[in-house]
């Protein structure tokens, strides 16, 4: 579980700051990283609970 949970969070991280998807590296704020990190936790949290 903790594989597939790095392995997650490093798929929807790398599409919302590479090149090859949202290109938003450098340009988010800590307060927003953070708010997306927690996002991103809380659901993973949901789908593997179910």
């Amino acid at each position: 579980m903790s594989l597939t949970n790095y392995l997650m969070q490093s798929i929807i991280c790398t599409t919302i700051f590479y090149d090859y998807g949202l290109e938003f590296f450098g340009e988010l704020g800590a307060a927003l990283g953070l708010v997306i990190a927690v996002v991103e936790y809380s659901l993973q949290f949901i789908i593997k609970c179910n």
